[in-house]
């Protein structure tokens, strides 16, 4: 029996968020003898919200192409925290390409670049303000629920303080495309981190791909729409 082709353009999606997490943590400011690239590390919810199935992450893994792992960072941490518990896929599963991961992914996120013209690694659209109300996102804070187009597109339970802020922001200013850091200074702990560490939350918990936050590098929160084309 001949070696079965897999249909891999139905990775590209989610390919395409591990390697622009992949990109972004060779580019960053953290010293690699002291922060993995872990730290970038890409949330289940958030794959799976980009097409990818329990089957496709445990072939990825499976391959080499990406490390496993569940966090299991605690209020106050300065960096994420993970363990490797295997194959046993979680809430707090999440993922980060290896360097020959990335290699595998390019092509194919290359192929889905030229089909719909979305940049590679990164689903994006634009960061431009958007030239309608119908554009906006709608945060409802009674239901604890983010719309955008009339769709649920995340749903908050429990204790999410830090990202309930950032969206009631986004939302008493009309949403423009950027807001100041509205988290409280602490004076224990690094602020910036505190930051990135709410807007990866944010992202990693939503249900339907179709905004995305981001931080600005200066003190300031983005949001910009995701393409949904496949």
């Amino acid at each position: 029996m001949g070696k079965m082709e897999l249909p891999l353009d139905k990775l590209s999606s989610g390919l395409a968020v591990l390697l622009e997490a992949y990109d972004w943590s060779r580019d960053s400011d953290f010293n690699p003898e002291q922060i993995a690239p872990e730290q970038f590390a890409v949330g289940i919810e958030q794959l799976r919200a980009a097409g990818m199935s329990d089957t496709h992450l445990i072939w990825l893994v499976c391959r080499k192409h990406a490390n496993h792992l569940h966090e299991f960072t605690a209020p106050g941490d300065k960096v994420r925290t993970f363990r490797d518990l295997g194959m046993n896929l979680g809430p707090r599963s999440r993922f980060v390409l290896t360097d020959g991961g990335s290699e595998f992914a390019r092509p194919i996120c290359a192929k889905r670049k030229r089909r719909n013209g979305a940049p590679v690694g990164s689903r994006v659209l634009a960061i431009h303000q958007p030239s309608s109300s119908a554009q906006r996102p709608q945060w409802n804070a009674e239901r604890r629920q983010l719309l955008f187009d009339n769709e649920v597109i995340m749903q908050l339970t429990g204790r999410h303080g830090n990202q309930e802020l950032i969206l009631q922001t986004f939302e008493e200013d009309n949403w423009p495309t950027r807001i100041d850091d509205p988290l409280p200074n602490r004076k224990a702990g690094d602020q910036k981190q505190r930051l990135r560490g709410a807007v990866e939350k944010l992202n990693a918990r939503s249900l339907i791909p179709r905004i995305h936050f981001s931080c600005d590098g200066n003190e300031g929160i983005c949001w910009s729409l995701w393409d949904a084309r496949d």
